[in-house]
């Protein structure tokens, strides 16, 4: 099977159900099929072939899921783009890539012509020539299952960033994982506001087509287009990350309809969470996960979430949740805390870093991924995600896990956001020191270590504080603290 078959079956099947709900239009599985036919021929006149990759920088539309699964067909590989990157950023992917073509959406026209000079890859509109054009169906030859169906790039905290390669069986078994394990039906509307170019937003649309069932792609995110759109297209479910959540919360935005909540991407606060659960009652589901991983490997389920809020468990919904089913989750070598690198098995597990083949190799060591993510686990069998491998800090030959430090802090009513990092000391090898966000009243050293103390040991309380206007973060949302200094 290969990802285009999920369009060809319904195509079939149910051809007049609602696929694909945009700004302004919407599509049925039936003409979805013909309308990726003719993008194949869009493709092939453009001297596309399988292998071949093809990036996509654009904002989320129907024609960008046609343009994938035309890919697909064609066992082209998709290199997708976050349309939020600066010119040299993509330029980096399509050289590392090797793209031989982008599409592009015209608000990133711009970034195409920073581009055009100085890339050999040829630039698009995403936009297809009116279907009459092209004759009907495209005889290309099936691709192979365990061909390459795309490149993930990773979202690059600390360097610049890989592109996980993930076949059409390693994505699709992914695929299949989420939607078995959280029960997507084909009666299902998700308004999917995680962006389509994300791993996350992907997965969670293809899970959705995989059921039979109809996404609703909003033109942007903002809380009252989205509870504009829930309302008008009778969403049944929503796909966001926690910082929509906080948007969400701040609008008061309710959505009566919505039977079912997705969200993950980055750990949340639990006082965000109960907000936002008081607010729309709905079944809630946390998912964890990597792009390597191809891609949700735990989920926190609706049943933990009603258990942790009856018994006022904040701690449950700071959990990842319990394994998918398709997935073996382990830790590596465990410490003296009862923590350790997360590691996972499955099916889904991408191939390879695209022409990083030590990389790759220390990744898959012994036929597992190695997240990079440190984790515990509890004795009911949830899991907990505990920080970056790559972020602790040894102080005083103590671990400091910084997103712990980083929860006590937000917890403060005038710290709104604060990254946590190690630095030099001669003492005590690193000391622990906070960057902190906060818009009004700014707390000094010894009120917020007095704050913190009872919540984490004194050896995790901040020595340093310092106070920005504003976190780094990348495109994807993520702090970048290397550029913290």
């Amino acid at each position: 099977m290969i990802v285009s078959d999920i369009v060809g079956h319904y195509a079939a099947s149910a051809p007049g159900r609602t696929a694909l709900i945009g700004p302004d239009r919407e599509i049925s599985y039936g003409d979805l099929a013909r309308r990726v036919d003719a993008w194949c021929r869009d493709l092939a006149e453009r001297g596309v072939r399988a292998g071949d990759r093809v990036a996509v920088l654009a904002t989320d539309r129907i024609e960008y899921a046609e343009v994938v699964l035309a890919l697909s067909v064609l066992g082209a590989v998709w290199v997708p783009v976050n349309h939020r990157l600066a010119a040299p950023e993509v330029a980096h992917i399509l050289a590392d890539s090797d793209a031989c073509g982008v599409y592009y959406t015209t608000d990133r026209e711009h970034v195409a012509d920073a581009l055009r000079d100085t890339c050999a890859a040829w630039f698009a509109p995403l936009v297809l020539e009116p279907e009459e054009r092209y004759p009907a169906r495209y005889p290309a030859p099936r691709p192979d299952p365990d061909a390459l169906f795309c490149l993930m790039y990773t979202s690059g905290t600390t360097g610049r960033p890989k592109g996980a390669a993930l076949t059409h069986r390693q994505f699709l078994a992914g695929t299949y994982y989420l939607m078995c394990g959280i029960g997507i039906t084909a009666d299902e509307r998700i308004l999917q506001c995680v962006p389509q170019f994300h791993a996350g937003g992907a997965i969670y649309q293809f899970a959705h087509l995989l059921a039979g069932a109809t996404v609703v792609l909003p033109p942007r995110f903002d809380p009252d287009t989205v509870e504009l759109l829930a309302e008008r297209h009778r969403a049944t479910a929503l796909g966001i990350v926690p910082t929509m959540m906080h948007a969400l919360n701040d609008a008061g935005s309710t959505f009566p309809g919505v039977s079912r909540v997705m969200y993950g991407g980055s750990p949340i606060d639990p006082g965000v969470l109960t907000r936002m659960m008081d607010r729309c009652p709905a079944d809630y589901v946390q998912t964890y996960g990597q792009t390597e991983a191809g891609v949700i490997v735990t989920v926190l389920g609706a049943e933990a979430h009603r258990r942790a809020v009856v018994d006022r468990n904040e701690e449950l919904l700071r959990s990842c949740g319990r394994p998918l089913l398709g997935y073996e989750v382990r830790l590596g070598e465990v410490n003296g805390d009862g923590v350790g690198e997360i590691l996972v098995r499955s099916d889904s597990v991408m191939r390879e870093y695209w022409r990083r083949p030590d990389a790759t190799a220390e990744t898959l060591a012994d036929g597992w991924l190695h997240t990079g993510d440190i984790g515990r686990w509890d004795g009911d069998g949830f899991l907990y995600l505990v920080d970056r491998k790559s972020a602790l800090i040894i102080s005083g030959g103590e671990n400091v896990y910084p997103l712990e430090v980083e929860r006590a802090l937000c917890a403060h009513p005038d710290i709104v956001d604060a990254a946590v990092v190690g630095v030099v000391d001669e003492r005590w090898g690193q000391r622990v020191k906070a960057y902190l966000v906060a818009p009004g009243r700014r707390p000094d050293i010894d009120e917020l270590k007095d704050f913190c103390r009872g919540r984490i040991a004194g050896f995790k309380i901040p020595r340093v504080i310092e106070y920005v206007a504003q976190l780094p973060r990348n495109a994807s949302g993520k702090v970048t603290k290397h550029k913290l200094s």
